[in-house]
């Protein structure tokens, strides 16, 4: 018994000490700590100043086994020199972001080379993807991100959406970020002085060493064979849920398109997404199961993005659309579901140059 009373004294005084510990380094951090505009991104799990070697753990195939990431001091991955340099500004995603790809393999690199090319001059295409993000996350990095990038005022913002947003399981304010009022634990814990300062440092180890998300948000190597596309009916409560959401989903596109307008003065391009969780075999639609989690397929998640598709063709109209969902897309591009290899993103950068020329968004606004 006495030991018993012992083990619990000494586990409560480990437990004070600790607490006291992190009081005291929160009181000094408080103290010492200059309060930076830049602390609001820390919600929307902006990475800045960083350089992150991420291993490609056979993502798919390349001599390379780990590539280099780097996002400047304002969030962005390009290689302009200033932000007023910047003509064209893509948002979206991890399908933005393309994490596992070198800066030079990223479709925003190949359409920058493309259009200086045509016009005899640089023309800078930056990203502003980031991991996660939804329509959630693009509307708050008008509030807190981009106003405190100095001089950004892009001609074009390529808005490339679709797949966050499709996902009608987890609908709600805090997709790819922390909810705005910050009310949850991971939300206080970023109010912490202690937190902000080792935040960075949280940051690499989870990137380098976990990688989790449900099926269809996950970074893996995975190529589906024609026997795994095995759900042929939708789950009785997608129609339902999907309308739902792309109802709300709506809303957020006019506001996300009103601030591009009325903040930067540019022109919103809009791009479906591809993605590879549903096929056609023997002339019917078929999916991979629980893409959205148990008993939500491919068919289900395809269908809440063809909803939200419709939405961004009518609001986008035709001439400012890129519509990459219609388009022909071999498995060979992707290295799982969404996610492009090289070889993909480069065929989206010319895909997009070739459209944005066609329908002469480069003359109207170059």
């Amino acid at each position: 018994m006495n030991s018993i009373k012992s083990f619990i004294f000494l586990l409560t005084a480990w437990i004070i000490g600790i607490i006291f510990i992190i009081l005291f380094f929160e009181i000094v951090l408080k103290i010492f700590s200059k309060n930076s505009p830049w602390d609001a991104t820390n919600k929307l799990n902006i990475i800045r100043n960083s350089e992150i070697n991420y291993k490609l753990k056979d993502l798919y195939p390349s001599e390379k086994k780990e590539i280099k990431y780097i996002r400047n001091k304002f969030g962005l991955r390009d290689n302009c020199d200033k932000p007023k340099s910047i003509e064209i500004l893509s948002i979206g995603g991890s399908t933005v972001d393309q994490r596992y790809l070198e800066l030079e393999e990223t479709f925003q690199f190949v359409l920058q080379n493309l259009i200086s090319k045509k016009l005899n001059r640089k023309v800078c295409v930056s990203n502003a993807g980031v991991d996660g993000h939804s329509t959630f996350g693009h509307i708050e990095s008008f509030n807190s991100w981009f106003p405190l990038i100095e001089n950004l005022k892009p001609k074009i913002v390529l808005v490339y959406i679709g797949v966050n947003d499709a996902n009608f399981i987890r609908m709600g304010p805090n997709i790819g970020y922390e909810a705005p009022n910050n009310e949850s634990i991971k939300g206080l814990l970023k109010k912490m002085e202690l937190a902000k300062t080792l935040l960075p440092l949280y940051r690499i180890i989870k990137d380098r060493f976990q990688n989790k998300g449900i099926k269809y948000a996950k970074h893996e190597n995975k190529v589906y064979k024609n026997s795994e596309y095995e759900v042929d009916e939708l789950n009785s409560l997608t129609i339902e849920k999907a309308k739902k959401n792309a109802n709300l989903f709506k809303k957020r596109k006019i506001k996300l398109l009103q601030n591009i307008e009325s903040q930067f003065g540019a022109v919103p391009v809009c791009i479906t997404q591809p993605h590879k969780y549903v096929k056609k075999i023997n002339g019917k639609k078929r999916g991979i199961k629980n893409v959205l989690g148990e008993g939500f397929s491919g068919l289900d998640f395809d269908y809440s993005l063809n909803l939200l598709n419709e939405i961004i063709l009518d609001l986008c109209k035709e001439d400012k659309t890129i519509d990459l969902y219609n388009m022909t897309f071999d498995e060979k591009y992707f290295y799982d579901g969404i996610h492009t290899n090289p070889e993909g993103s480069n065929l989206i950068g010319r895909l997009i140059y070739k459209e944005i020329l066609r329908k002469k968004i480069i003359n109207k606004n170059f």
